[in-house]
């Protein structure tokens, strides 16, 4: 039986589990080796993974194969991006999610005409607008006047608007090429990138055998859960997909950062009150109807 039997809502909670598992790995792995180091254990795992998974279902390559290599390689600078940012705080950058999505849903609504998520018209679309209007709220309770609050915000913009972008494109080109074949060329060209990167800084590819037998296993569960969220996402829309997908991300991956690496401490009220917030945003988006 293939992944595309089973419904899409199983299969984007499904990656969205272990996709919040794999941020996990992560998060151990940042504070050992550069960005561009964690992030090469990873795909190179994955894109071993999602290659045998290709030769076993049609091992077929779509015609303009090197665009989605670019996109490929776009990808892999994007995930560095993150993966330098989630040094800072897991937590924090986890709240940024509600941000992307709305955002992407924004582009989507033009570009995939699902101008119909936004109706006024429908308490759907309602709920949405809503949901809109607490976007700066939420950034103006995370925001520090701080050097590595600077930074963060920083980097977590750069992301936001990248990730958005990123979201239609593999929603467009999964409507003209399998889930498995977007995949395998997004961890190659992010394979590729990131070896560049490692060659460029100097760094060294091997750091020890622990830190590479964690990266193998993130890389494993990461693509796991993308192929996953994949299949889900080419049988529904991107909001319906994405909708789903962010409660389920950003709640157990605050609950990580929170409980397990212990950055609660730096929780103040405010950022608490952020929390609040981005729950409250969760929940205007999972629950409307369109």
């Amino acid at each position: 039986m293939s992944l595309s039997a089973f419904p899409w809502q199983l299969l984007v909670v499904s990656g969205s589990i272990l996709t919040s598992i794999g941020q996990i790995f992560n998060k151990h792995q940042v504070h050992k080796a550069a960005s561009l180091q964690v992030s090469t254990y990873k795909y190179l795992s994955g894109s071993i993974l999602i290659t045998s998974v290709w030769l076993a279902t049609n091992g077929m390559l779509p015609k303009s194969w090197w665009i989605f290599v670019l996109y490929g390689m776009s990808a892999g600078f994007i995930v560095t991006l993150y993966t330098k940012a989630s040094r800072y705080s897991l937590s924090k950058s986890a709240l940024m999610s509600p941000v992307t999505q709305i955002i992407g849903i924004g582009i989507a609504a033009v570009v995939l005409n699902e101008w119909r998520v936004f109706d006024l018209s429908t308490s759907g679309g309602v709920q949405m607008a809503l949901g809109l209007s607490l976007v700066p709220v939420l950034m103006w309770l995370f925001y520090e006047k701080t050097i590595e609050a600077k930074q963060w915000s920083t980097l977590m913009w750069i992301v936001i608007i990248c990730l958005s972008i990123m979201r239609v494109l593999q929603k467009y080109f999964l409507n003209t090429i399998a889930p498995v074949q977007l995949l395998m060329f997004q961890y190659w060209g992010s394979l590729t990138i990131n070896l560049l990167g490692l060659k460029w800084r100097n760094h060294k590819f091997f750091i020890g055998k622990r830190f590479a037998v964690t990266g193998l296993i993130q890389g494993l569960l990461t693509s796991t859960a993308i192929l996953l969220y994949f299949t889900g996402l080419k049988k529904a829309t991107l909001s319906q997909a994405g909708l789903l997908r962010l409660p389920v991300i950003m709640t157990l991956t605050i609950l990580f950062g929170l409980f397990i690496f212990q950055e609660f401490k730096s929780m103040t009220r405010k950022k608490w009150l952020g929390i609040g917030v981005a729950l409250v945003m969760a929940v205007l988006v999972v629950t409307a109807n369109h």
